[in-house]
């Protein structure tokens, strides 16, 4: 029963210990254990940001320099729009996106939970 328990503790080190070597060199994984995808989707919302934002003054400047002042300014408020638009429905794919990859991750997750516990009870017979 002691060496039994000494197994399951060298056994739960040994995982603890994989895990986070695997979390601090995640780009490293040859395996595809862990995704990317939830640790780069706030860079790729905020770079989205970055680029409804250069639009929006991009749009401003042309529509000043090369249109009259109430169709500018009807391009202008139309730009900002679409770009509220653009940036919400940017965000709710990138959420639909996490959605999933947090399912698969949770699956894994009871995957392992069921592995562990058939483990013990063929080991506890």
């Amino acid at each position: 029963m002691a060496e039994q328990n000494r197994t399951h503790a060298v056994i739960d080190t040994t995982t603890r210990t994989a895990e986070n070597v695997s979390n601090k060199l995640w780009f490293l994984d040859l395996k595809f254990e862990q995704f990317a995808t939830p640790r780069l989707i706030g860079f790729v919302f905020f770079m989205w940001m970055i680029l409804a934002a250069l639009s929006v003054v991009g749009t401003v400047g042309y529509a000043f320099a090369t249109m009259p002042v109430w169709l500018a300014a009807l391009v202008i408020v139309a730009d900002l729009v679409l770009s509220i638009i653009s940036a919400i429905l940017v965000r709710v794919s990138l959420e639909a996106f996490l959605v999933i990859f947090r399912i698969a991750e949770h699956l894994r997750h009871l995957k392992h939970l069921e592995i562990i516990a058939q483990a013990k009870s063929a080991s506890s017979k």
